[in-house]
């Protein structure tokens, strides 16, 4: 009796943890089954309900508002498909050849010429990169930008190409409202048209640098500047340095303007200086989504009207609106053209690595900020065509006779 009850025991021993293993299995398979199923619940709420979370979320990392484009391929004969985008529409993001030479556009005419000669130097003197200079100017001033540069620079120190810009290009399509009428210079709308200034095969970095500007660092750290893989290009948020804002540019009185979907309070950016990937400028057809708007300036008051004034820089905006990467501040130090008062400390002036004079006060003007810094760069004009101008400020001595009575 006695062996019997210990061999029941034994098998009761070795049948437990069995027992506790099936429990355990049965558990996991009832909490998988109920897992699943609030998953597949939750799916077909996401199915019905959520998808249009997903939908809003894929709009606003388009190039533009969906009913921005359908506009644009209407008024402007664009295509909806861009060859290697990818699904936002945004080009596939390239490995950057940081190693090879930097390409750098500056346009100029016989006005500001003195301006790109300093430019160019001062990009010169601060870094020991190549660097390709692709200069954009007009057929009256060419030849004198050929016998400046050549005066002081070899050939095998400057590798230039001379581009000139057909005017007939803009004829008819600028639109500049407000007292800067100099903006309605067509070579300041060259910016628009990279891929036909540029050689054909030309699908790298480009930096563009408006004439009224120097280098005080090595430029091939603006060159490889971070961009987000969808960037077509990065500027200068300029609510960094001031209350420039959308609504200081656009006329949102307008139906197009508003159609837009553009924030009034959104930070402007400056268009002066920037970094373009060119593959990706070409895939988005940024040329012609450019040219729509400044035509449509001619027709339909967009911009201009405001306190930031018109010229190339609003269509750039609502082309590029929240679809750009930033420059960093010290590589786009601006505004020096527009404040006569001390705005920039010494210290910031001199630790810059880009100045910009944009506004009406040049550094080559009779009054101006910073003019000295600017002025360490420049090379006098050899046919003294172009001078820098200075105010004169005569001083009256006056001598006072004592009068003895």
């Amino acid at each position: 009796m006695r062996s019997l009850v210990a061999l029941r025991f034994r098998i009761i021993r070795h049948r437990v943890p069995l027992l506790i293993a099936a429990a355990l299995l049965w558990v996991l398979a009832f909490s998988y089954v109920a897992i699943s199923s609030r998953h597949a619940h939750q799916d077909s709420q996401d199915a019905g309900l959520g998808a249009s979370w997903r939908s809003r979320l894929s709009a606003a990392i388009r190039f533009r508002s969906a009913a921005a484009d359908d506009r644009f391929r209407a008024g402007a004969g664009g295509s909806s498909h861009n060859d290697g985008a990818d699904a936002s529409g945004m080009g596939i993001a390239q490995p950057l050849d940081q190693t090879g030479p930097v390409d750098v556009m500056i346009c100029s005419d016989q006005r500001t010429l003195g301006g790109m000669v300093t430019l160019i130097n001062s990009i010169l003197q601060n870094t020991n990169t190549p660097v390709r200079f692709h200069l954009v100017t007009d057929v009256d001033t060419v030849d004198h930008l050929k016998a400046w540069l050549g005066k002081y620079f070899s050939e095998p120190a400057l590798d230039v190409r001379y581009i000139l810009f057909d005017g007939s290009r803009v004829e008819g399509k600028i639109n500049v409202r407000g007292a800067r009428q100099e903006l309605a210079s067509a070579l300041n709308y060259a910016r628009y048209y990279l891929p036909e200034l540029l050689p054909s095969g030309f699908n790298g970095r480009l930096v563009y640098i408006d004439d009224d500007a120097i280098v005080q660092g090595d430029i091939v750290e603006l060159r490889n500047v971070h961009m987000a893989p969808t960037h077509v290009a990065a500027f200068s948020p300029d609510c960094n340095s001031t209350d420039n804002s959308y609504g200081n540019f656009l006329n949102f009185d307008s139906d197009v303007v508003k159609d837009l979907g553009i924030d009034p309070k959104e930070c402007s950016f400056n268009a002066g200086v920037f970094v373009a990937d060119l593959r990706k400028w070409k895939q988005n057809q940024v040329t012609e989504k450019l040219e729509h708007f400044l035509v449509m300036n001619t027709q339909v008051n967009i911009y201009g009207g405001g306190m930031g004034g018109g010229g190339s820089q609003p269509p750039m905006m609502i082309v590029f609106y929240r679809q750009y990467s930033p420059i960093p501040d010290e590589w786009h130090t601006r505004h020096m053209g527009w404040f006569i008062s001390n705005y920039y400390k010494d210290k910031k002036v001199k630790r810059a690595k880009l100045l910009h004079w944009n506004g009406k006060w040049k550094p080559w003007g009779e009054i101006g900020k910073w003019i000295y810094t600017w002025e360490k760069y420049f090379l006098k004009d050899p046919w003294q065509d172009w001078k820098v101008k200075r105010r004169v400020v005569k001083v009256v001595k006056v001598v006072q006779k004592e009068v003895t009575t």
